[in-house]
C-alpha cells in the first residue's frame, strides 16, 4: 500500500527576553505519516566479523549510546557477540539531521562531533527581531548545557551581539577544533593526546593518533581523530588489536582505482612452482618423468634426483635447467633469473595518506617483489592478521600467497 506523506511545519519556539530585543527560533521539519507500529526496534542480524561500536555506526547511533544498546540486549560483554545473534536496534536516528556541507573541514569537525553525541541543528531559523539566521548556512552546536553558533562571516555585529546576550556563544570554523577538545575532555575521564602504536611483530604497523580514550566496561581502545584519514580497510586491522577508531566519514581519494588481486597458490612443492611460473608468464607446461617444462620458455624445473644423463639431455635440446632444493623461496628467485621478470626480497611500506611519510599510519611488511609486463606482484607466505589482506588489497597490492 502506497504510504501517504504529509509535510507539516513543526514550529519549536523558543523565546529568549532580554533587554534588547525577543529571539525566536523555528525549526522546520518534514514528517512522514506511518502506520503507528508496536514497536520502535528494527532486529539486526550479526554477521561475522561485526564488532558492536561498528553496528552502531552503521544506523548513525552515537558511541555514547554503547552502553544503552548493550542493556537493552543483555549483552554481558560488549567485545563477545556472535554471528547469527539478534540484536535491538533503535529504527529512529539518535543523531538528529545530517549536517549538509558547507565546506569539507568543517563538515568534518561537524561530523565528528555529531558522532561523538553532541547535537547539531542544522535546519531551521533563528529570528532576531526583523532578521532571521538560516541554520542551514549557520549551524548550532549544543553541547552539554551550552549552545554555540558557527559563523561562516554572514552574520553581522548587531547578529553576533543579540546572539550573545541570549547564550549563544558565535564561533568561527577554525574555533570548531577546540569545541571537539572540550567535548572530549568532559566526557572522558582518560585522555592522551597525540600519541602513537606500534602494533605486530613481523608485520608493523605504526598508528597516530590525535585522542585516546578508554572503554571501561568492553576493555577497548578508542581512537578519535579530528581528520578523516583512516580508510575502513585500515580500521578492519586495528579493530583486530582491540582498537576503535571514531573520525569524520573517510572519502576514497581515489575511488577509480580497483582493489588489488589476490592470488593463493595451489599444490605443493613443483606443482606451485609450476602454477607461479604460469600466473607470471601465461605460458602452459607439460609433465615430464622428472619435473616439468615449459616449452616455449625453453625451461625444464625438474626435481634433485634427475640423473645427470637426463639433465644434460634437457640442456643439449635447448632448455635451461633448474633443479629444486627443497627450499620454494630460493628456488623461486632461481627459476625467475631465468624469464624475462624482475624480482626482489622488499619491505613493502604503506603510508596513510599516500605520498605522506606516515602522517596518520605507515605499515611495513616483507615480501618478494615481482614485476612482469601485465602487472606487479608481492609474494608472502603469511600475514600476522587477517585483516591485512583487505588493506593491502585496498591500496592496489596485488597479493600471492604460496
Amino acid at each position: 500500500m502506497v504510504r501517504k506523506f504529509i509535510v507539516s511545519l513543526l514550529l519549536s519556539v523558543f523565546l529568549f527576553s532580554n533587554a534588547l530585543s525577543n529571539v525566536y527560533q523555528i525549526n522546520i521539519v518534514k514528517e512522514r505519516k506511518q502506520k503507528k507500529s508496536k514497536n520502535s526496534f528494527i532486529l539486526y542480524v550479526v554477521k561475522k566479523g561485526d564488532y558492536l561500536s561498528e553496528i552502531l555506526e552503521k544506523f548513525s547511533i552515537p558511541l555514547k549510546f554503547l552502553y544503552r544498546i548493550v542493556e537493552m540486549n543483555g549483552i554481558r560483554n560488549p567485545n563477545f557477540i556472535y554471528p547469527g545473534q539478534k540484536l535491538k536496534i533503535p529504527s529512529f536516528s539518535l543523531t538528529g539531521h545530517k549536517a549538509r556541507k558547507i565546506n569539507s573541514d568543517t563538515y568534518e569537525k561537524l561530523d565528528l562531533l555529531r558522532k561523538l553525541g553532541a547535537k547539531i541543528d542544522d535546519k531551521g531559523y533563528i529570528f532576531l527581531g526583523d532578521r532571521k539566521i538560516s541554520l542551514r548556512k549557520n549551524p548550532k552546536i549544543i553541547v552539554g548545557n551550552r549552545e554555540y553558533l558557527v559563523d561562516f562571516g554572514n552574520l553581522s555585529v548587531k547578529d553576533i551581539k543579540f546572539l550573545t546576550s541570549v547564550g549563544i556563544n558565535v564561533l568561527e570554523p577554525k574555533q570548531l577544533g577546540k569545541i571537539i577538545d572540550k567535548f572530549i575532555e568532559s566526557n572522558f575521564s582518560q585522555v592522551l593526546k597525540n600519541g602513537k602504536f606500534i602494533l605486530g611483530a613481523s608485520d608493523i604497523l605504526i598508528y597516530k593518533y590525535d585522542y585516546l580514550v578508554y572503554d571501561t566496561v568492553s576493555g577497548r581502545r578508542i581512537v578519535i581523530n579530528k581528520e578523516p584519514d583512516t580508510p575502513p580497510a585500515l580500521r578492519g586491522l586495528l579493530n583486530s588489536y582491540g582498537i576503535y577508531v571514531v573520525e569524520p566519514k573517510f572519502v576514497n581519494p581515489n575511488p577509480s582505482e580497483g582493489l588489488g588481486k589476490l592470488v593463493i597458490l595451489k599444490g605443493e612443492g613443483i606443482s606451485k612452482i609450476s602454477n607461479l611460473l604460469f600466473l607470471l608468464t601465461g605460458k602452459k607446461f607439460k609433465r615430464i618423468e622428472d619435473g616439468v617444462i615449459f616449452p616455449d620458455l625453453k625451461i625444464a624445473v625438474v626435481y634433485d634426483s634427475i640423473t645427470p644423463e637426463e639433465s644434460v639431455k634437457l640442456k643439449l635440446e635447448g632448455n635451461r635447467v633448474s633443479v629444486l632444493t627443497g627450499n620454494f623461496l630460493y628456488d623461486v628467485k632461481n627459476i625467475l633469473s631465468l624469464v624475462p621478470v624482475a624480482n626482489k626480497e622488499v619491505v613493502l611500506v604503506l603510508n596513510e595518506p599516500p605520498e605522506t611519510n606516515g602522517k596518520r599510519a605507515q605499515f611495513k611488511k616483507r615480501g618478494l617483489l615481482i614485476t612482469t609486463q601485465k602487472r606487479t606482484w608481492f609474494m608472502v607466505d603469511d600475514v600476522e592478521k587477517p585483516e591485512e589482506i583487505p588493506y593491502l588489497r585496498y591500496r592496489g597490492v596485488n597479493l600471492i600467497f604460496y
